[in-house]
């Protein structure tokens, strides 16, 4: 009895595989749905600092440049009172001509956190934390540098800001700093 039920069993198993392979035989049209998403790298994107005004006050203690990358650059030399500091409005400008660019806050690398601080001015849009440009738009982001300690003088301290961009629906990525 138990040798009968082990061949019934083990028929049914060679049908139903005999079933399954007849089918998928049968079977010519392979049908492949999805979608695909386009999106721009951040190395495609054309958002750079195009152009930079040191502050009056701070003329004479500062060199900046902003050479059409996505890192702006300044040196201080010159201010060596304790909370003197020193102001450079960069501007940032989408060059690209069919697309928006959302602009976060650009970071500022400071390697000397002891004598200096280091604060940025960025307005974003309203409810978010970045800046939308449209194509040929402009914004600004002022870098303010300030000597904490006296007994420190500054001289030929660099600080790189660095911009963080991306087009609507993609991850941002820091740009590299130069």
């Amino acid at each position: 009895m138990k040798k009968r039920r082990t061949l019934i069993a083990l028929f049914l198993l060679c049908a139903c595989l005999v079933m399954a392979v007849g089918y998928a035989q049968l079977q010519s049209a392979l049908s492949i749905t999805g979608g695909v998403d386009v999106t721009s790298k951040n190395t495609d994107l054309k958002v750079v600092f195009s152009d930079y005004t040191i502050a009056t006050a701070s003329e004479g203690k500062v060199t900046a440049a902003a050479d059409g990358t996505t890192a702006a650059r300044m040196t201080v030399s010159g201010i060596s009172a304790e909370d003197e500091y020193v102001e450079v409005t960069f501007t940032i400008v989408n060059n690209m001509t069919d697309l928006n660019a959302w602009v976060y806050e650009p970071s500022v690398t400071n390697n000397n956190k002891t004598d200096f601080t280091v604060t940025t001015t960025f307005v974003t849009d309203t409810d978010k934390d970045y800046k939308t440009l449209a194509p040929g738009a402009e914004t600004t982001v002022t870098v303010k540098v300030t000597l904490e300690r006296t007994h420190t003088t500054a001289a030929n301290y660099s600080f790189t800001i660095g911009m963080v961009t991306k087009t609507p629906d993609e991850t941002p990525t820091p740009a590299p700093a130069e």
